[in-house]
């Protein structure tokens, strides 16, 4: 958990929680639902209740009291897709918005919630801005800036400045190639590192984006690798 260091989680068949760093560790579920397994969590930085699992075959959970649930505890779930849950986050200035990113070809391929993962919507766009169905494998949310959103797929980052509804291809320097990791440094200035499958890890400098503008931030570049 971003907002508690001493706050991790792990999972497999069941979710797993430590408030200690690791020192002794608690089951906080019972069996999850499906017959997949735990392929992506995410604890809200503001509330560490709050508390989001994705499964290898869809199902994603979520749960508002996760740091008082025992082995007993069934999270509640819903099934957005029936593929591989990539990757969750949540918007750190909102405390029910999330993003859920799936690896898969020809599907949607990353959803959003409004209400703390209760129910999850495609956010990919459409015609010229929609992000390709190709497997998405990372997002994150700037952390001053709700509307700047990037994901990274199996060709890129891709950028939106309006929450979600249209996309833009990074396509300044940045190589085509599957990004499995994005993440913004934890105080100002803030800068984007994004790690990549055989290119190194890459970081770019952003700021806010003026609300409601209709391209992407100007100042998306890359400006260094390291391989």
């Amino acid at each position: 958990n971003q907002g508690n260091k001493q706050q991790l989680w792990t999972g497999g068949w069941y979710a797993w929680r430590t408030i200690n760093q690791a020192t002794s560790w608690t089951q906080a579920a019972s069996l999850l639902t499906g017959d997949g397994s735990v392929s992506a969590i995410a604890a809200h930085p503001l509330d560490g209740n709050r508390v989001l699992i994705g499964m290898s075959d869809g199902y994603i959970h979520a749960q508002t009291a996760a740091l008082s649930t025992t082995s007993a505890t069934a999270w509640p779930a819903t099934r957005p897709s029936n593929n591989y849950i990539s990757w969750i986050t949540w918007d750190p200035n909102n405390l029910n918005v999330a993003y859920a990113t799936v690896s898969g070809f020809g599907v949607t391929n990353l959803f959003k919630s409004v209400n703390g993962g209760a129910t999850w919507t495609p956010s990919v766009g459409s015609g010229a801005t929609a992000l390709p169905q190709i497997p998405a494998l990372s997002v994150v949310v700037h952390p001053t800036d709700s509307l700047q959103v990037f994901v990274g797929t199996d060709l890129g980052v891709f950028t939106s400045v309006d929450g979600g509804a249209s996309w833009y291809l990074e396509n300044t320097g940045f190589a085509n190639v599957p990004v499995e990791a994005l993440k913004f440094n934890e105080s100002a200035p803030y800068q984007l590192y994004a790690f990549t499958h055989g290119r190194g890890a890459w970081r770019v400098a952003l700021n806010s984006a003026t609300p409601g503008s209709p391209q992407p931030p100007t100042n998306f570049r890359i400006t260094g690798m390291s391989g």
